[in-house]
């Protein structure tokens, strides 16, 4: 069984041990400072979190690239702002919200319930509950 990938795209050098530590329990931990710099590291992966606003594509564009690319694995959305159009366009695309800040704990059983539920994908599709603020 391989090991799950999770790609992780943040602006903030200081997040990353966060995400490294608070993650490596449920997979490979990649990060990357700009979503369009690392698009091909996308497709395989189990898991994608996302900071909504950095400079380049953001957040907002990764999740709107990822649909149009038909991608299906579950997204997590982390931000500062939770407030706003670029917001709410993004909450509509992705499964799950952190507002910063936020803990280790609170990263990893929202990360864990995302890759874990069973709901996740269905016959290839994504099944998308409304997506909830945590």
């Amino acid at each position: 069984m391989r090991q799950r990938r999770i790609v992780v795209f943040e602006d903030q050098a200081n997040l990353h041990d966060l995400y490294r530590h608070g993650l490596a329990s449920l997979g490979a931990v990649e990060i990357h400072l700009r979503p369009e710099l690392a698009l091909d590291q996308v497709a395989d992966a189990d898991l994608v979190v996302t900071d909504l606003e950095m400079p380049g594509m953001g957040g907002l564009g990764l999740l709107r690239w990822m649909r149009e690319q038909e991608l299906l694995m579950p997204t997590l959305l982390v931000t500062a702002a939770p407030e706003g159009e670029a917001f709410k366009a993004a909450r509509a695309l992705a499964d799950a919200v952190l507002a910063k800040p936020f803990g280790l704990r609170q990263l990893r059983e929202t990360a864990r319930e995302l890759l874990e539920s069973p709901d996740a994908v269905h016959e290839g599709r994504p099944v998308r509950s409304t997506c909830r603020v945590v």
